[in-house]
């Protein structure tokens, strides 16, 4: 979906961030899968973040994080007090992926998860250095 975010002028950080960090907080607060599925409906609500930090560089763009994270709690708290979400908030007619990205591939969202540790996404993640996007640069470059 990173394509299709990036041509509607979104930073996955903050669109996509939201509920991942919804995820994580549903899983220490104890959500019910209904608790669950009303919280990710209520963080997309919140995800949000444009790439227009792009051409002067501005900072704003360190805000995307803490923005995905804050939304993402709050989101999973409400749920977990009885605030309701819509439930076909990713693939419904008015939903996250026709709004924001337009299309998705779903293979990735659909297949199993994996059984070993160190088959978990994860893994892939990588700590920068420096606040810099390899991306950015290219684009800009």
């Amino acid at each position: 979906m990173d394509a299709g975010l990036r041509e509607n002028g979104f930073h996955s950080t903050g669109v996509v961030g939201p509920f991942s960090a919804c995820a994580t907080a549903g899983a220490i607060l104890g959500l019910s899968h209904k608790q669950q599925v009303y919280a990710f409906g209520i963080a997309a609500s919140g995800a949000g973040g444009l790439f227009a930090f792009l051409p002067n560089g501005a900072s704003s763009r360190h805000s995307h994080g803490a923005n995905a994270c804050f939304t993402g709690l709050m989101a999973a708290i409400a749920a977990k007090g009885g605030i309701t979400g819509p439930v076909n908030v990713f693939e419904g007619p008015d939903g996250f992926i026709g709004a924001y990205a337009r299309g998705c591939d779903r293979r990735f969202i659909e297949r199993p998860l994996p059984q070993k540790p160190e088959d978990f996404e994860v893994n892939n993640a990588y700590h920068k250095r420096f606040m810099a996007c390899g991306r950015a640069m290219r684009e800009s470059g």
